[in-house]
């Protein structure tokens, strides 16, 4: 954090990943701090500029790299509630709704999250249409984002709920949702309180549709039956799709006391078939409960002494306004 100034003019789009990536994993391991809300207003002194750089206009002439930058940046921007960004993901938003005016591609995902985050139960309702409508594998995991970035408790818990019959959400994208609504402040303790008191039906949802081909020989003649099964498969004790899940949900945690819930809670559960990868969740958690012991004193120390500075360069400010 010693070099912000440096970020503050950076036009590489891995950097902002990179750099998006490490303060989403910070803001979560240090959430129930005293500081969390000067650790946000530091992320936004560093997206400012370079939200205000990229903005919101598409060009066609913009490399690839160029328009994953604007993605990323604007995707960190709103989700640190930055209010130009909000605001105007809401009005593409509602230009779509309104006049089928459908933002580009790339901004489709920041527009849904927004869309559906400050709007009713209907935007809601629209977005969970439009993933059982949709074809494309990028516009249903766009709009599982959009499911999962709600603020309304029941709209969270009806989401759950559809993970369960098996049909709704299939059992191969368990695990991105799950991680959608933990990624969500509001839906973490939710999502994982739902998936410990459901865990049996987790481990019993069906996976459908299992097509079989056989060849039976008649009369010299090849004939290729085509038999469709519903099965009720097991996502099972152990399987690597239910160690997914439960990755995707515990792998921010950062206190002793997690660590010894989780355990606790695994014990009885028949995981040892994959043993190896439910420690690789222990030892994460781990080395996140270390980081924690060694960086958050240091962290909030270095914070308050830039939040100081902040306000007293904005008293300076104030008081030479007043005199000009």
């Amino acid at each position: 954090m010693e070099n912000q100034d440096h970020y503050l003019d950076e036009n590489d789009r891995m950097t902002w990943t990179l750099i998006n990536k490490q303060l989403k994993m910070i803001e979560v391991w240090i959430e129930d701090t005293s500081f969390i809300s000067i650790f946000k207003d530091f992320q936004r002194s560093l997206i400012i500029r370079a939200y205000d750089r990229v903005g919101w206009t598409t060009n066609i002439n913009r490399t690839p790299a160029q328009k994953g930058l604007q993605v990323e940046l604007l995707q960190m921007a709103c989700r640190l509630r930055y209010r130009d960004c909000t605001k105007q993901a809401l009005i593409k938003y509602n230009e779509w709704i309104r006049n089928k005016t459908r933002p580009s591609p790339e901004l489709m995902g920041v527009v849904l999250d927004e869309g559906v985050r400050q709007g009713s139960q209907t935007a809601w309702e629209k977005a969970l249409e439009g993933y059982l409508e949709a074809k494309n594998p990028t516009e249903r995991y766009q709009l599982i984002g959009a499911l999962a970035a709600t603020t309304d408790s029941a709209l969270i818990s009806r989401l759950l709920r559809l993970t369960l019959d098996g049909s709704t959400i299939r059992a191969n994208v368990l695990p991105r949702v799950l991680s959608a609504l933990s990624q969500n402040e509001i839906a973490r303790a939710q999502t994982w309180h739902f998936f410990r008191v459901h865990y049996h039906n987790f481990t019993k949802i069906a996976i459908y549709i299992f097509i079989f081909l056989t060849l039976i020989q008649i009369y010299e003649k090849i004939i290729v039956q085509l038999f469709l099964f519903t099965l009720d498969y097991s996502l099972g004790d152990g399987s690597t799709l239910l160690i997914s899940s439960i990755r995707s949900m515990v792998e921010r945690m950062s206190t002793e006391q997690d660590l010894k819930e989780l355990k606790a809670f695994l014990t009885d559960k028949k995981l040892q078939s994959n043993q190896p990868k439910l420690d690789q969740i222990f030892e994460q958690i781990e080395l996140n409960i270390q980081w924690r012991r060694l960086n958050e004193e240091s962290i909030k120390e270095w914070l308050e002494k830039w939040d100081d500075r902040r306000r007293s360069t904005y008293r300076i400010r104030r008081h030479s306004n007043r005199h000009l």
